[in-house]
């Protein structure tokens, strides 16, 4: 049985070759693009014959360098649909970075949105880079296999990449069949039908990215490409209005600036189509939320998303209340209940269940897995323990407690947990506490020293220039004194234009080491 999304897709397509499925909004420095269910399946399969022409065969893993550009997801429905192991990259990331990517993937082919794109780095490599729009040669259809290639739930699917403690990028391969599982749950869960537009943000890189694009067009919806740039609330709304969006998926740290955008604003609307906001990628403060339901904004639906890579894209979700005065006590907001088909277990470190309310660490079991780590069988076994039960799991490695209605609450990384004149600090807690002063529009917390002498040191952007850092600094920490325990109050605050960002976009708190634009130390 073909249990590969790209079937039911190109069976669209067959039906409905003229019902549009993806397009490019129109930018000053380029025209817009648009592509039909029949464009889209008649160009993936030349693609996936002019692969097989250049050696690719079923199983075999491929490389994906392009983003933003519909030849993405041309790429994507080529690659699924020949049997081909697809290993989305991000070009604009560091060419090291993507050298250990390619090598852990073992790609002998990378696609790339045109000749004049492909990275100097892929010569060097030795790998051959294919055009997306590559059509198919003389004889190709003699000597291609069927298109689709059938699949077998346990096939491997797509290959994406995650920091590894050594440096080298970790491979998270994923299956056919829970990545199709748990396309059909999103698609559900987020209210999907035929007359659904997405807005496709994330980088291909990033697996927020395919469950933008799959279970929309498993629906028959219609994908909206962001392409290269960012966009100001102003102009997120206009292309959401000129393209009839219904849904954005959006990076947390993203979300929360346009939320403070929408607060100072006060007269940004969102346009009638647009029924759903799904925010994902970092802890969310309730502050945040508090500043988006008292904007025009809280009219739209907003759900809290959480999921790791090998939990396959979104394990948990949390719909948020329509009013501030609705939302949960706590400085985060909750990751919500598991999806359908998926458990969550709060255990202890003998992975022994923890009592009511009690902070463990959280297992995600269920269907809706990665098979494990690319060429790394000792980090899978690490991370995918059996259970007493008899269970498969992952470990995500975050502590949460269960409310007693089954609603889960982050409390941060486990291995973030430090302590500070001997008082155990989570530092997601103080980071809340920052985001929720006033004029903050972003913060993280580092610790800078050993022992003794360790300290936090807080990381902060705000709305407008500190003027006096030494007196902004000290007003903030008064602020967080009245809020926090002694040695929750960081010793020094750092103040940034912005906090740098990870490959997935989270907070990089190994960059923060890097000087701020203004410091100011404490007086303890």
């Amino acid at each position: 049985m073909n249990t590969s999304p790209a079937a039911r897709v190109l069976q669209r397509a067959a039906h409905e070759p003229d019902r549009t499925a993806v397009e490019l909004p129109r930018t000053p420095g380029a025209p817009g693009r648009t592509l039909t269910y029949g464009d889209l399946a008649g160009a993936a399969r030349d693609l996936a014959a002019a692969l097989h022409r250049r050696g690719a065969r079923p199983g075999d893993t491929v490389a994906l360098v392009a983003a933003g550009v519909p030849e993405l997801v041309v790429a994507l429905l080529a690659t699924a649909g020949a049997g081909l192991v697809c290993a989305p990259l991000d070009d604009a990331q560091p060419p090291a970075r993507v050298r250990g990517a390619m090598r852990v993937a073992g790609a002998a082919i990378a696609l790339v949105a045109s000749p004049e794109r492909a990275p100097y780095w892929l010569a060097e490599l030795g790998e051959q880079a294919v055009e997306v729009t590559a059509g198919a040669g003389p004889g190709d259809a003699g000597q291609a296999p069927g298109f689709p290639v059938p699949v077998a739930a346990d096939d491997p699917a797509y290959l994406l990449f995650t920091s590894g403690s050594t440096g080298v990028p970790k491979g998270v391969r994923v299956a056919h069949g829970p990545f199709a599982r748990h396309c059909e749950v999103a698609a559900e869960a987020y209210g999907l039908t035929p007359g659904s537009v997405t807005l496709q943000f994330a980088s291909p890189g990033f697996d927020v990215a395919l469950e933008e694009i799959w279970p929309t067009l498993l629906c028959g919806g219609r994908v909206v490409l962001r392409g290269g740039g960012l966009w100001s609330l102003p102009e997120l709304l206009d292309v959401t209005a000129a393209h009839g969006i219904t849904m954005w998926q959006l990076p947390t740290a993203y979300w929360t600036l346009l939320g403070a955008e929408a607060a100072v604003r006060g007269d940004l609307r969102p346009p009638p189509s647009l029924g759903t906001v799904l925010i994902g990628g970092e802890a969310a403060t309730t502050a945040a939320a508090r500043r988006w339901l008292d904007s025009p904004m809280g009219a739209v639906r907003l759900l809290n998303a959480y999921g790791p890579t090998e939990g396959v894209v979104t394990s948990t979700l949390y719909e948020v209340p329509r009013e501030a005065g609705a939302l949960p006590p706590g400085e985060i907001l909750p990751i919500g209940r598991p999806l359908p088909g998926r458990s969550g277990l709060v255990l202890d470190e003998e992975l022994r269940p923890v009592p009511p309310g009690s902070a463990g660490e959280l297992f995600v079991t269920g269907p809706c897995l990665a098979d494990g780590y690319a060429g790394d069988g000792a980090a899978t076994d690490r991370a995918f323990p059996t259970l007493p039960d008899g269970r498969r799991a992952f470990r995500t490695g975050d502590l949460v407690t269960e409310s007693a209605d089954g609603v889960l609450v982050y409390h941060g990384r486990r291995d973030r947990q430090l302590k500070i004149s001997g008082v155990r600090v989570e530092p997601g807690e103080v980071e809340a506490a920052l985001a929720d002063c006033a004029g903050v529009t972003a913060a993280a917390v580092t610790v800078a020293g050993e022992g003794d002498r360790s300290r936090l040191v807080a990381h902060v952007v705000l709305t407008e220039p500190p003027g006096d850092p030494a007196r902004r600094a000290g007003a903030l920490r008064a602020e967080l004194a009245g809020r926090l325990p002694a040695a929750m109050v960081p010793a020094r605050v750092a103040f940034h234009d912005r906090l740098p960002r990870t490959v997935n976009d989270k907070v990089d708190h190994h960059a923060l080491a890097a000087p701020a634009r203004t410091e100011s130390e404490g007086s303890r």
